[in-house]
């Protein structure tokens, strides 16, 4: 039997996984142990080894998380942000290495080399294709009447792209996921994906996203039907008809909340998956509260602005007083601010430069945290999986995967873990 096939039972009470960095644990930490002298029925639910009722846990803490995303910032400084693929897959590793289903920590498989070499050919293969679509429409309409083409064919592009990075992205985390040695997989292709989804996504492109229950429901049912886990296959129960209403609510508030019932809509239809979602004959089960959601992502987003516009002004402001430009634009003794020269100006572009160096690490370390992370955090704690099943119905079908990652979901800046 390979290292691939032989299982992996639960850890140890008390065990904790370390920050990775491409499958090598750093300085003072302790990696997961993944084999244990014998099944731990209690973390399970039943004294039966024949019947597994299986119970999903996080066990991450959000002190552990902040220093990570600490250290994260400071790398990401010092590598010009280059860092950022190898900060993703870390954090990925801890939220899958704290997580534990029927007793048994999840692992992910990731690395970062493999989502900068797919940022890097997405990047290549997008920009080829913007500019071969941008020629044939120039040169068929004219420089003048081609512009208004030109924008509408981008509109659709970027939304095509949109919906195949989430399949994509879906694609590659769950085929560098094991649970006990077995590799999880997700069947399909981007050009099935593409075909299932092309009408509701058209349909919801043309009427600014009045039918985007049926895009919504199309996709689930696509990933999660071609999801399996070994042996054992997903299924999804959701249909369009059961959220239209409570979305054309949302649609019809839009305007009115400035775009806030989005934030309440995303938990609502993040409950709604996730109780229609089955793995062979177990069942999930979730209390998640869509106003929590709502809270999290409109506080969330608001701290984590305030924090990184904070760092820009005060970096700015501090840098520019010790060069002493500022001396020369603000007058204390007046309280008034004199018009700045050119020559002022362009002594204050290295502090803004440096600031601007903050920004990035900052925002993203910021909105991970408060908004993906706290997120992910509730959905874990409000989830159940019911249902019993025997070990011997889940086995190893599939070899690890390694390839490019998912490339195109960062090339669009798509937010989450």
């Amino acid at each position: 039997m390979s290292d691939d096939e032989k299982p992996r039972w639960p850890e140890p009470a008390g065990s904790t996984p370390a920050e990775v960095t491409d499958g090598k644990p750093t300085t003072g930490m302790t990696s997961v142990p993944t084999t244990a002298p014998a099944l731990d029925l209690s973390a399970i639910g039943t004294s039966d080894p024949g019947r597994q009722r299986w119970k999903l846990a996080y066990h991450g803490r959000r002190g552990d998380v902040r220093r990570m995303l600490l250290r994260h910032v400071m790398l990401l400084f010092a590598t010009v942000g280059t860092y950022w693929f190898w900060s993703r897959t870390n954090v990925r590793r801890y939220v899958w290495g704290h997580l534990s289903v029927g007793g048994s920590r999840l692992e992910y498989g990731g690395r970062g080399i493999e989502l900068f070499v797919g940022f890097v050919i997405a990047g290549l293969v997008v920009a080829l294709m913007l500019w071969a679509l941008q020629y044939m429409i120039l040169a068929t309409l004219g420089p003048l009447s081609g512009q208004g083409a030109w924008l509408g064919v981008l509109y659709l592009v970027f939304s095509a792209l949109g919906v195949l990075a989430i399949y994509s992205r879906h694609r590659y985390m769950l085929r560098r996921t094991t649970w006990r040695g077995i590799h999880c997989d997700v069947a399909g292709s981007p050009f099935g994906f593409a075909i299932r989804v092309a009408v509701p996504l058209l349909l919801t492109v043309m009427s600014l996203g009045l039918f985007y229950p049926w895009l919504a429901v199309a996709t689930q049912r696509y990933l999660i039907a071609n999801m399996s886990v070994g042996t054992l296959n997903f299924t999804y129960l959701g249909r369009s008809a059961q959220i239209a209403f409570p979305w054309l609510i949302c649609w019809f508030l839009l305007p009115f909340t400035l775009g806030l019932s989005l934030a309440w809509w995303r938990g609502f239809v993040l409950r709604y998956h996730l109780n229609n979602m089955r793995l062979g004959p177990l069942r999930f089960e979730t209390e998640l509260r869509p106003w929590r959601i709502f809270w999290i992502h409109v506080l969330g987003t608001f701290l984590a602005s305030l924090l990184v516009y904070g760092v820009v002004f005060i970096l700015t402001g501090i840098f520019a007083s010790m060069s002493g430009v500022m001396l020369d634009i603000v007058d204390p003794s007046r309280l008034v601010i004199n018009s700045p020269s050119f020559e002022q100006l362009g002594a204050l572009v290295p502090s803004l430069a440096f600031s601007l160096l903050i920004v990035f690490p900052v925002s993203y370390a910021a909105f991970l945290y408060l908004v993906s992370y706290m997120t992910l955090e509730h959905v874990f704690e409000t989830t159940a999986i019911q249902g019993e099943i025997h070990p011997d119905q889940v086995q190893q079908v599939q070899n690890r995967r390694s390839g490019p990652g998912d490339g195109l979901d960062i090339l669009l800046g798509m937010d989450g873990i």
